[in-house]
Formats: structure tokens, C-alpha cells, sequence
């Protein structure tokens, strides 16, 4: 069944678990040509691309899966990492990120998102109380403060306000 989408979705998956995640694209591509496979083999899809740092086709992916589902809290969370890790997308992150707290407000990774954003946006202040209101686990916190220091940001020295 070499034209069946989910021929090609379980083949990319169990290429993404082996380790393959390279190879593990072209499958995925040729599973999300079906409209009954976009959400799901977009969203693996998506991830892969992320992990290889190919964020502007990741990015896209989700674009499409949110175009069916415009609500969809996974696919705004990896579009706003995505987009977050080109750092030419940070108004895209926060918008994202931004959209996913209206649906959950409770959801940490859209509110970490946010605060990179918000950094990366040279929104400094405003990042840092954003910041200040989260409790991150320290791994959080790390990722955080690698996102600040490659957009040359350092969150630990004295605010201009102070």
C-alpha cells in the first residue's frame, strides 16, 4: 500500500522512535498530503522538524493544522516554540503562547513561552514580572535563561528601575 497515508504515518513514527527522525520525514511529509492525516501526522511531523531546527516548515505545518483547528493547544504551543526558536518570531510566540492561556490559563509551557517572548522582545520589565510570577522547575528555568542569554539578554542583572 505504498499511496496509503497510514502506511506512511506509521513508518515515520516508528523511524522518529528508532532514532531515525532524518529519515523519518519524507513519510510524515507524504502523510500529512491527506487531509485525514494533517493533524496527526503534522503534529509528529512538526516536532521532528523542530528537533532538527527546520522551525520556518514546523511552523507552517502548524499554520495548516490550525487552519482546520484554530484551537488546537498543541499545535499553537509547537508553532510558538518554533517560531520562538527562529528569534524572528517572537510577536508570533506571544501571540500563540498568548492564545493558549486564554484556553488554559494554567498551561507552564505557554507561559514560558510567553516569557521568552517577552524577552526576546527586549520587553524586559514586563518579562521579568511575568517571570517573577511563574514557579518554573529549575530544568524551566535553564531553558529560560538560554533563550534570554542567546538574545542577549541577561536576566539576572539590576533592573534600570531599580
Amino acid at each position: 500500500r505504498p499511496e496509503d497515508p497510514e502506511v506512511h504515518y506509521r513508518y515515520g513514527i516508528a523511524l522518529v522512535v528508532t532514532g531515525d527522525v532524518g529519515l523519518a520525514v519524507l513519510p510524515l511529509q507524504k502523510a500529512i498530503e491527506s487531509p485525514d492525516w494533517l493533524e496527526r501526522a503534522g503534529m509528529a511531523l512538526a516536532s521532528t522538524l523542530v528537533q532538527q531546527g527546520v522551525v520556518d516548515q514546523a511552523s507552517a505545518i502548524c499554520s495548516r493544522i490550525l487552519e482546520q483547528k484554530p484551537d488546537h493547544i498543541p499545535a499553537l504551543l509547537l508553532r510558538a516554540k518554533a517560531n520562538m526558536l527562529s528569534r524572528r518570531g517572537y510577536e508570533k510566540t506571544l501571540a500563540d503562547a498568548d492564545r493558549v492561556l486564554e484556553l488554559d490559563p494554567e498551561n507552564v509551557p505557554a507561559m514560558a513561552e510567553r516569557v521568552v517572548a517577552l524577552l526576546g522582545l527586549m520587553r524586559v520589565e514586563e518579562g521579568g514580572a511575568a517571570l517573577d510570577k511563574l514557579d518554573f522547575t529549575p530544568e524551566e528555568l535553564s531553558e529560560i535563561d538560554r533563550h534570554a542569554t542567546e538574545s542577549g539578554i541577561n536576566l539576572w542583572a539590576a533592573s534600570s528601575s531599580s
